[in-house]
């Protein structure tokens, strides 16, 4: 079936290009901890997020068998994680409407022609 194949391929390069598009028009920095990390309310200053990593992994070389401190380093790592991506800022710049509607216009187009090459009735209807 060339159609359903055609398809396929134009679906990708259209979700593909759009996706290119959407990410050629945001801009990602970072934003620095200056006051730590803040979660619900609670500031963290950035020094004591490593504090609990560091303390359990002296205790997991200190006593290997402990399940406490493989939980401690589990969640400081997840703590040092979400302190990163809650530092990233994201921005779009400005873009004429022309670009917007091509990117995502193309954006949803692919995912419409993947989306029939996945679950259209392939019966011949």
């Amino acid at each position: 079936m060339p159609n359903r194949s055609i398809t396929f391929v134009l679906g990708i390069l259209c979700l593909g290009g759009g996706l290119f598009l959407i990410g050629q028009a945001v801009t990602v920095s970072s934003v620095t901890l200056w006051g730590g990390l803040n979660i619900g309310g609670v500031s963290l200053p950035s020094g004591i997020i490593l504090l609990p990593l560091l303390i359990g992994i002296g205790m997991l070389f200190y006593n290997h068998k402990g399940r406490l401190w493989k939980y401690v380093v589990g969640l400081a790592v997840v703590f040092i994680l979400l302190a990163v991506i809650l530092s990233i800022r994201i921005t779009v710049n400005r873009i004429p409407l022309f670009n917007f509607v091509l990117m995502f216009g193309l954006t949803v187009a692919g995912i419409a022609m993947l989306l029939r090459y996945w679950f259209y009735d392939r019966k011949g209807k």
